[in-house]
């Protein structure tokens, strides 16, 4: 968009240089022509100049260059969109890989064990700092301390059980 205003505000200038210039000159005689001829010669470079900078960019891609620009705030929110998307999945997948341990570590079904983690720390150190675990369905009969015993001594950190 910066470009295109520069663009415009460029051949407004070119025209109100070329017009004083012709109002300055003397009328009449060859010299009047030769400015004519260098005025339109001066506005055309201006009015074509974008197409310099386009044919080198298609000459960069064709040479195999795939340098797209693109400008530093969106390319920061896109980048911290990610790193987001990146963190939440990473705590789903530690949720998901801890009910899976508990799983097979006490005969669990995978549908009778949910886990809930509370975290703890900034977004570069985060650590568990409370963990829940909560049991259904035939789950309810095995032994909770047990499972808390063996959660905290897996993570360091306090567990709870809860029967759903």
């Amino acid at each position: 968009m910066e470009d295109i205003k520069v663009y415009i505000l460029s051949i407004f200038a070119t025209a109100i240089l070329i017009t004083v210039v012709d109002i300055l000159a003397p009328s009449g005689g060859g010299l009047s022509k030769h400015l004519r001829l260098v005025s339109s010669l001066v506005l055309v470079c201006v009015l074509i100049s974008p197409t310099v900078s386009l044919a080198q960019k298609l000459q960069d891609f064709a040479n195999g260059d795939w340098n797209f620009e693109i400008e530093g705030d969106v390319e920061d929110h896109y980048s911290e969109e990610l790193q987001n998307a990146l963190d939440g999945a990473s705590l789903e997948y530690f949720a998901g890989m801890l009910e899976q341990t508990l799983c097979e570590e006490f005969a669990i079904a995978e549908d009778e064990l949910r886990v809930q983690i509370e975290w703890i720390g900034d977004g570069e150190n985060l650590r568990p700092q409370k963990v829940t675990v909560v049991l259904s369905g035939k789950a309810i009969w095995k032994n909770p301390a047990q499972i808390e015993e063996y959660v905290t001594s897996l993570l360091g950190c306090a567990c709870v059980s809860a029967i759903e």
